[in-house]
């Protein structure tokens, strides 16, 4: 199968070329306003590692939630702290993503600390607090 070259000439000096095999079907254009825009499409497998990611992600937010909670110091307010390099040093044995699951559990409400970003050593005294936990049906979206 030899794919055939199309040139749509547009203006004098530029041009759009096109390389389609035989029988491939033409994609349709999406804008931003379209919902399947940024989206795989359905039953493809880009959706199916997609759903996979998320399950895993949130699986991890949730654990994360837990082991504040059960190694973190209880406060008077409800919440639960933990410093930075003691948590690290928690969850560094079960994932090397301590940093972005905080990042991803912040964004959701579940956790809070000073600054943007975390790192090993520099922030070693930050306190994170553990403001609630997940609900059971939470996902994470994205």
């Amino acid at each position: 199968m030899n794919p055939s070259i199309e040139v749509n000439h547009k203006g004098d000096n530029q041009q759009a070329s096109t390389i389609r095999s035989p029988g491939a079907k033409k994609l349709e254009q999406l804008t931003k306003i379209n919902s399947s825009y940024g989206r795989p499409a359905e039953g493809s497998k880009t959706l199916q590692r997609g759903l996979i990611a998320h399950s895993h992600v949130t699986k991890e937010v949730k654990y994360l939630c837990e082991i504040i909670r059960d190694s973190g110091v209880d406060a008077a307010d409800g919440t639960t702290s933990i410093t930075f390099g003691r948590l690290f040093k928690i969850y560094v044995a079960i994932s090397d993503k301590v940093v972005g699951m905080l990042l991803r559990a912040r964004k959701y409400g579940f956790v809070d600390f000073e600054g943007e970003m975390l790192y090993q050593g520099q922030d070693d005294n930050t306190i994170i607090r553990l403001i609630k936990m997940p609900p059971k049906d939470f996902t994470v979206t994205f």
